[in-house]
């Protein structure tokens, strides 16, 4: 075999220029004969479904009102003494269902001209209730009684108004002989602001009055005997 002379001047044998040709094609052959993996092909993927966020939280209900009494003070003109007791009674009474109190400045007549209203309903008692700023008005009024009217006895008012309503809720009244303080202004304001007003449940019914059983009907009486008839033998005595 005949050597071969390259480019460099490098004297080849034919040997190994043929061996690396046939080593180039068998590397060559084996990478086309090789099978390639096949990749399955992916589906299309399903759509991502987010869930709405949760609707928020309902606000707080709001705090229940409060419920605001004003004490309208009982004029001084008729009955001094009584009046000034009746006022300090009524600052300290209880009232149900009541959260705040303030005591007016004024009387209710007084309070009903600036409500520009002089009739005592529940219309003019509402417009003093809102000019006060109220949702209860409770106050007191004195009116001398009887035929002459100067010396008379002097009926007491304590009258309880509900704004809400619109109405009078208790109304009681007593009457004074003379100015002199006792225990009737506490009965007074007892009865006006008791549990047996209209806003409190109705009182049950009486109790049904206890039946007597009936008495026993005597037993009937024997006839008189006829005339001229024997009398009836003796009843006989018992065996000794």
């Amino acid at each position: 075999m005949a050597p071969q002379i390259a480019d460099e001047g490098y004297i080849q044998p034919l040997e190994m220029t043929v061996n690396s040709t046939v080593k180039i094609f068998l590397v060559f052959g084996l990478i086309l004969t090789t099978p390639v993996a096949c990749v399955p092909r992916r589906g299309p993927e399903a759509p991502v479904r987010v869930a709405p966020p949760p609707p928020p939280p309902p606000p707080p209900a709001p705090p229940p009102k409060k419920v605001k009494l004003v004490l309208l003070p009982a004029e001084r003109f008729l009955l001094p003494n009584a009046a000034t007791a009746l006022n300090e009674k009524l600052v300290r009474a209880q009232v149900l269902g009541v959260d705040e109190r303030s005591v007016a400045a004024i009387s209710m007549e007084t309070a009903q001209g600036q409500a520009e209203c002089v009739q005592a309903n529940d219309e003019c008692y509402a417009k003093v209730a809102k000019l006060l700023g109220g949702d209860r008005l409770l106050w007191a009024e004195m009116e001398r009684v009887g035929k002459g009217k100067k010396k008379g006895p002097i009926k007491i008012l304590v009258l309880l108004f509900d704004a809400e309503k619109g109405t009078l809720i208790s109304r009681a009244e007593e009457v004074l002989k003379s100015d002199v303080v006792d225990d009737s202004l506490d009965r007074l304001i007892g009865r006006a602001l008791s549990d047996g007003g209209p806003t409190a449940p109705p009182p049950p019914p009486p109790a049904p009055a206890p039946t007597s059983a009936p008495s026993p009907s005597p037993p009937p009486s024997s006839p008189p005997p006829a005339l001229g008839s024997p009398p009836p033998p003796p009843p006989a005595s018992p065996a000794k």
